[in-house]
């Protein structure tokens, strides 16, 4: 039997492993469905490592139909993505994690 397939950013290693200090956490505003792209044909917003800044677009969630984008509020560098698209989010929880590059 196969071991399930983790989101992009996370190992069986690092599951349980403690963010660094600088790492925030960016959660769903809402209820819906998350999906890493625009459409099935674009490539995702962002990937493990990106580097990104306050407003880039990391998401989008679908909820009623109505698809809202998720941007960061910092600057700094995806060290986790949590979600694949498709898969169901609630409110609060966790989709990324972003390493500031802020001092």
């Amino acid at each position: 039997m196969q071991a399930p397939e983790l989101p992009v950013g996370l190992t069986q290693d690092n599951q349980e492993q403690q963010p660094a200090l600088d790492t925030v956490a960016v959660i769903s505003p809402m209820v819906g469905t998350y999906y890493a792209a625009a459409n099935v044909d674009s490539e995702p917003y962002v990937a493990l490592g990106s580097e990104v800044n306050v407003g880039d677009t990391l998401c989008v969630i679908e909820a009623m139909k109505i698809f809202n984008q998720v941007e960061t509020e910092i600057s700094g560098f995806v060290r986790k993505i949590l979600k694949r698209s498709g898969d169901p989010v609630e409110y609060g929880e966790t989709l990324f994690l972003i390493e500031s590059n802020n001092p």
